[in-house]
């Protein structure tokens, strides 16, 4: 074990900050209230219209939309309730850094749960070896789980809709596969926890990607039920890739198309995608904004 390895689960409590701590006083508060400008930014020219096809779906389609809103942060938490017996608190503030890295800066919400987790956790080293290993297994789980995908997509490749760049999205599935299997052929400088803990990540993980597929297919199922909901699992399952090609712009246009080339009605998905991130941006926006003024005025308990 290398030294940015966490001890036992045993060995962890969680305990007051001390005064070797300082810095870590202002940086959470810091980007809590970066955290704030970016809500107001985004309410600034948000804009959310009713449509037809969530008013049939009742109160169910929202109810499934929240679930699938907060799967990753109650995973994340699940696995960091293992390594460091994180307290039911810490689900704001994962919620915080989902939402710091979606309104301000990918991997800036690690930035700010590292320095709230050292003002919490009693550990022998930084907690940025849990962290890091977490997020890493994330990418790699997500990524795995995606690869039968790949013929699909390169399928497609010679039929992409207007706009879409061919070898853009050609170096964006290079750097999906290197990025799926560099960590694992470097897992052991990369990887810091014990393989029990690595395991335990990764089986929790599978069930965040596995159960995210579930629910965005039945959302799907929910707004247009007279596609069979075996069309959407396989299409969720897709959206995955799609999420995942760095080079690839307007991503949302590309699984429209996808999606609108399996099953037809390709105006209806693209106006529903447009749904999805607005009602996610909605989300955002009231969650943040009562995260980061919370997140300002909280001190280490």
């Amino acid at each position: 074990m290398n030294a940015l390895a966490l001890p036992t689960t045993s060995a962890v409590v969680f305990y007051p900050a001390n005064a070797g701590r300082k810095w870590t006083n202002w940086l959470g508060p810091l980007i809590s209230l970066a955290l704030l400008a970016g809500v107001l930014r985004e309410y600034s020219r948000f804009e959310l219209r009713a449509d037809s096809h969530v008013l049939e779906a009742g109160a169910g389609f929202g109810v499934l939309f929240v679930l699938h809103y907060l799967v990753t942060p109650v995973c994340e938490w699940l696995i960091y309730r293992r390594l460091w017996r994180l307290p039911s608190a810490g689900i704001a503030a994962l919620l915080r850094k989902e939402i710091t890295n979606d309104l301000l800066l990918g991997y800036l919400g690690e930035i700010y749960f590292y320095a709230w987790a050292r003002q919490r956790a009693k550990l022998s080293a930084s907690p940025f070896g849990a962290i890091k290993d977490v997020a890493i297994l994330s990418a790699v789980v997500g990524n795995v789980l995606t690869l039968a995908l790949l013929p699909l997509a390169v399928a497609l490749v010679g039929n992409l809709p207007p706009g879409i760049d061919p070898l853009a999205l050609k170096l964006s599935v290079a750097a999906f596969l290197l990025s799926s299997f560099a960590p694992l052929v470097f897992r052991r400088r990369l990887l810091s926890l014990p393989s029990g803990e690595l395991w335990f990540i990764a089986r929790i993980q599978v069930v965040r990607v596995a159960v995210g597929i579930a629910l965005y297919a039945a959302l799907w199922h929910l707004l247009l039920p007279g596609v069979v909901i075996g069309w959407w699992i396989a299409l969720a399952g897709l959206r995955q890739l799609v999420a995942r090609l760095p080079f690839a712009p307007s991503r949302d246009v590309l699984f429209a198309a996808i999606a609108g080339f399996f099953v037809g009605r390709h105006s209806e998905i693209a106006a529903l995608l447009a749904l999805f991130g607005a009602m996610t941006m909605l989300l955002h926006l009231v969650l943040g904004a009562v995260l980061s003024t919370t997140g300002m005025l909280e001190s280490p308990e």
